[in-house]
């Protein structure tokens, strides 16, 4: 549904082997990309930056290209905080998609094994998105554990998110004739 509205959608599995961060920020490339048009606004130059400095640590040549030469930010998106780094850098992307009329979309499978931290910082996000009304979407998938890891991290995050109980899929297949 995000897609449909052209929002810039990113879908990501977590797993305990690769920390969100990085997860985040390859994915985050290719819908980075997509932002830059010619016609882009200061928002997305700022955006730009903030991804640069946040992920510079995930490309072994520490370089990444967007079609529009821009230095990372110093002191935005890089203070090794996942929270305050996240938060400055899903703002920037927010802010830039919005200069466009659309909006962002973060889907995360398998969110159980995300880390305590890095539920903390999703919950801090969604938060801050909802009181700044950024046109953002997170969407997190997962065993049925994962309210209960969402309210170690934070308490407040029965609030933030609303919860669905997919039940069993069946997985018969049907044929044709």
């Amino acid at each position: 549904m995000a897609e449909e509205r052209d929002w810039i959608t990113v879908i990501i599995e977590a797993n305990t082997v690769c920390p969100l961060r990085d997860t985040l920020a390859r994915a985050l490339y290719p819908a980075v990309r997509e932002l830059v048009r010619p016609s882009a606004g200061g928002k997305l130059t700022k955006a730009l930056a903030t991804f640069k400095a946040f992920s510079v640590k995930v490309d072994i040549a520490g370089a990444w290209s967007f079609g529009l030469e821009v230095a990372a930010e110093p002191g935005r998106g890089d203070s090794g905080q996942l929270e305050a780094d996240l938060s400055e850098l899903i703002r920037d992307l927010s802010e830039a998609a919005q200069e466009q009329s659309r909006g962002l979309a973060i889907l995360i499978d398998e969110a159980q094994d995300l880390t305590r931290d890095e539920l903390k910082a999703l919950c801090a996000i969604c938060h801050r998105s909802g009181q700044l009304r950024w046109p953002l979407l997170v969407a997190l998938a997962g065993l049925p554990s994962l309210p209960r890891a969402l309210f170690k991290a934070n308490s407040f995050a029965e609030h933030l998110f609303s919860y669905w109980e997919i039940a069993q899929l069946n997985l018969t297949r049907h044929s044709r004739r």
